[in-house]
């Protein structure tokens, strides 16, 4: 045996255990390195190959543009750097999951409850399509069903502040109002799209000082000017609880600017929502009903 032929081999025994080493961690392996290290575990194959006997030849062409002929040591190169294990274990999988989220995206629910049925028969504890079918039953107004499948995927995926969120939304739809409250807070972040969760969570739980110390601070640019018209229903919830009739008046007032302020940021919206029209992320039942009960809606839609 050729010394060439030795000193490939060691360097594939060397460097595939360090790869194996890589590997087996408990800590994962950044993406940047992904290209040097595909190339150093082909070589390293192709190394071991070298002293292997016997003899694999391999051709490959790709439309026609580009033709590759290899033996031995060259094609276990050829097949190592080529072939992707994970596309090729998982493309059924990952297919069916894009065309569920396409189908959920364009409204057609019931084709993603299908596909995300078949997902859960083969991987039942599939975050993706717990979610999905949680989505699906929450624009139904299902909230029950909501809150069962939201709570699937958080366990499944703990740290997904999306799972959570989800399941907070369903939980307030659903009437636990302190449940969702606090699956709120342990995600705390001091972003906007938090304050305006946790202040429309505290509109639905009547704690309106609260609601409008984080909803004021969002944008009224923020989801269609949703927190301009949730801080027009704290300040009427306020307005009801104030002793004094002048106070009542100026913040009955004050709401008043809100809700024509958030109205005007996307009219054909709000024009559905105030007809009974639905928002598929998201429901406005107690606000409107506090908007409703004061007369501000009606006020407002007529003039």
């Amino acid at each position: 045996m050729r010394v060439e032929t030795i000193l490939a081999f060691l360097f594939g025994l060397i460097f595939c255990g360090i790869l194996a080493y890589a590997g087996l961690r408990t800590e994962p392996i950044p993406p940047q390195p992904f290209f040097f290290l595909r190339v150093l575990s082909a070589l390293s194959a192709a190394g071991i190959a070298a002293v292997i006997p016997g003899f694999i030849h391999l051709k490959i062409a790709h439309r026609g543009v580009l033709s590759l002929r290899a033996g031995g040591a060259l094609a276990v190169f050829v097949l190592i750097y080529l072939v992707n294990p994970p596309t090729v274990l998982s493309p059924v999988t990952e297919a069916k999951k894009a065309a569920m989220l396409a189908n959920y995206s364009q409204g057609l629910h019931d084709d993603a409850l299908r596909i995300a049925e078949e997902i859960l028969e083969a991987e039942t504890d599939d975050v993706e399509a717990w979610n999905i079918k949680g989505s699906v039953a929450f624009y139904r107004s299902d909230f029950t069903n909501a809150v069962a499948f939201f709570k699937k995927a958080v366990d499944g995926k703990p740290d997904s502040t999306i799972y959570k969120n989800n399941l907070a939304y369903a939980l307030i739809e659903r009437g636990f109002h302190t449940q969702g409250v606090e699956i709120l807070l342990s995600i705390r972040d001091n972003r906007e799209d938090w304050d305006f969760s946790i202040g429309r969570a505290y509109v639905y739980s009547a704690d309106f000082v609260l609601a409008s110390k984080h909803l004021e601070g969002v944008s009224s640019e923020y989801w269609h000017g949703a927190a301009r018209v949730l801080e027009a229903a704290a300040l009427v919830g306020l307005a009801a609880e104030a002793a004094d009739a002048s106070d009542k008046s100026s913040l009955i007032e004050k709401a008043k600017r809100k809700l024509r302020l958030g109205y005007a940021k996307d009219t054909a919206y709000w024009d559905k929502i105030f007809q009974g029209g639905r928002d598929k992320h998201l429901g406005y039942s107690e606000p409107l009903r506090i908007l409703r009960e004061a007369g501000l809606v009606e006020t407002f839609v007529s003039g």
